[in-house]
């Protein structure tokens, strides 16, 4: 399961917030955004796949595999304030710097 949290300004760490609401309020507060967020992982978490929503009126589309098309889902915000959760296709970028990682792996005991 493959995703991007993006809420600016998107830093390591700033989805914490998101899984423990009740301990540190998040940023970007907009349910619709929390729920399917959330959602996504407990429903993973239930039946192993993300597209069986606990909840049918989340936001979130469709989830394609990983596999497919290296797609994964975007969860951020628009312009306006409004919460944009779609998938994308993961930057060429990226898969590169997977691959490094993934060859060095072996000597850094990752």
């Amino acid at each position: 399961m493959q995703a991007e949290f993006a809420i600016p300004p998107g830093l390591h760490a700033y989805d914490v917030p998101y899984y423990f609401p009740s301990i540190v309020a998040p940023l970007f507060q907009n349910t619709s955004f929390d729920n399917a967020f959330a959602q996504s992982f407990t429903s993973f978490g239930i039946s192993l796949n993300r597209n069986v929503k606990i909840d049918p009126t989340t936001i979130t589309p469709p989830w394609k595999k990983w596999e497919m098309r290296h797609t994964e889902m975007l969860f951020n915000s628009t312009a306006t304030g409004l919460p944009l959760v779609e998938p994308m296709e993961t930057s060429d970028a990226l898969l590169e710097r997977c691959q490094f990682w993934l060859s060095v792996a072996n000597l850094t005991a990752q």
